[in-house]
């Protein structure tokens, strides 16, 4: 595919419609009572949270909140922000005995300050193309550390998946994923993690550009 100028452009109220209707639609044909979004806080999964939102009615969408001990402070307060003012349910199950009994925490890289982390990663692993840490979880690696790093962080995204369908299967949800094109062509996703594995992913097609421009259309703040 050649890249242009013209790939980038968007009819964002033809698009925004043809995906509410696309999720409305879906919802109806497998007979469920609602959505349940696992919402991070992030641009993506709140883009996602409003589309279904105006798809089927904020009554019938869930934003499952799956706080850790290790993750993001600031992910439950932009949760609860963007949850609040699109007026969904809010549900918050906390990960971290899971994570815990999975062996998640046992990494070296969660006994130290996370500051402290970032930067040796950062330093050590992505100065280069040839030890970039991303495409060494994809190719295999020899080093230790790297595969100890990687095991931990895709095991995250994947319990956080496993908890988000028991909590759609518990409650006849469908669960609606909130990956798109770029992580994809880039290959920064987890396979099988809470952001890809889902019933219905309606922003697989669109670049991210273009899910910023859905988003300030859909008033996610």
């Amino acid at each position: 595919m050649k890249v242009s100028p013209a790939v980038f452009e968007l009819d964002v109220p033809a698009v925004v419609g043809a995906i509410e209707r696309f999720i409305s639609e879906q919802v109806t044909e497998l007979d469920r009572a609602g959505i349940v979004v696992p919402l991070s806080g992030g641009l993506d999964s709140s883009t996602v949270l409003a589309l279904c939102a105006r798809a089927i009615s904020p009554d019938r969408v869930t934003a499952l909140l799956l706080p850790d001990s290790r993750g993001s402070r600031d992910a439950l307060r932009f949760s609860r922000l963007v949850a609040g003012r699109l007026g969904v349910r809010v549900v918050v199950q906390n990960a971290t005995r899971v994570n815990r009994a999975a062996g998640v925490y046992n990494f070296v890289g969660y006994r130290i300050p996370m500051r402290r982390l970032v930067a040796r990663v950062v330093r050590t692993y992505l100065a280069g193309d040839a030890n970039n840490v991303f495409l060494a979880g994809v190719r295999g690696t020899d080093h230790l550390l790297t595969r100890q790093a990687l095991a931990a962080i895709y095991a995250r995204q994947r319990l956080r998946m496993v908890m988000t369908y028991r909590y759609a299967e518990l409650h006849r949800l469908v669960v609606v994923g909130t990956a798109h094109k770029s992580e994809d062509l880039l290959g920064l996703f987890v396979k099988f993690g809470v952001d890809d594995a889902a019933d219905l992913m309606p922003l697989k097609g669109l670049y991210r550009s273009h899910v910023m421009r859905i988003a300030a259309a859909g008033g996610v703040p």
